[in-house]
């Protein structure tokens, strides 16, 4: 999977030129299945860089280990689809419908997700470096041990999101909601969680180093055992050590 990132990124994998346009074209790259109905549809392993997936309704499909680089997939229905393993980097998925989608181990490094509904979407493990999902709806979301550096979460709705142990360095979280959410252990250093939400929000040991908190909500957080420093933002009048939070510095 790295591999072929490497290679694409490289310009060293060249994808085909020809263009499609029928619903019953074999999976193949730039192929166009936009507005097509492919619920169910087995297409694990398939080769679908560049394809154009627009509206497409792929609930449901087996796209495990699928290869999506660059696909145009726009408001696209993957309800309960497999994607595990699948590689979705630098992908449109804006609007898209991902609930309760298994992402586990997914790549979607530079992806775009805005305004996505990824409630109850299984991404444990799954890359998502500098993906955008501003305005995307995470909600019941299972983002254990996933990596989210430099990601843009900006309004996102996290609320009672399961991020124990994801890695949040650098990533923008300004005015997300993650209230109920869990981010036991999670690596928050330099994140900007300006005027975020975390009410109730479990963030035993978390590394808050250089983070921006300021003008969030905390009531009721726990900050047992995480860490922070003298760069670190809290609201005014905020005390972390009443809370359990460890400076390090």
């Amino acid at each position: 999977m790295k591999l072929f990132a490497i290679l694409i990124l490289g310009g060293l994998i060249a994808f085909p030129t020809g263009t499609f346009g029928e619903c019953n074209d074999l999976p193949a790259p730039r192929v166009d299945w936009s507005e097509c109905d492919k619920k169910g549809a087995d297409l694990a392993g398939a080769i679908l860089s560049a394809a154009i997936l627009t509206d497409a309704d792929l609930s449901g499909a087996n796209l495990e280990e699928g290869f999506l680089v660059s696909a145009a997939m726009k408001d696209v229905d993957l309800t309960g689809a497999n994607l595990e393993k699948a590689v979705l980097m630098q992908a449109d998925l804006t609007g898209a419908e991902i609930r309760d989608a298994n992402l586990k181990g997914a790549f979607l490094g530079g992806a775009t997700l805005t305004d996505a509904n990824l409630e109850g979407a299984n991404l444990e493990n799954a890359f998502l470096g500098s993906a955008n999902l501003g305005n995307a709806n995470l909600e019941n979301a299972l983002l254990f041990s996933a990596n989210l550096v430099m990601a843009s979460l900006a309004n996102a709705n996290l609320t009672g999101a399961n991020l124990k142990g994801a890695n949040l360095a650098y990533s923008d979280l300004s005015k997300a909601n993650l209230e109920i959410g869990n981010l036991e252990g999670a690596d928050l250093r330099g994140a900007n969680l300006s005027g975020a939400t975390l009410d109730d929000t479990f963030l035993k040991g978390a590394n808050l180093e250089s983070a921006l908190l300021k003008d969030s909500n905390l009531i009721g957080v726990t900050l047992a055992e995480a860490t922070y420093n003298s760069k670190t933002t809290w609201p005014d009048g905020f005390n972390p050590k009443e809370h359990g939070a460890i400076r390090v510095d």
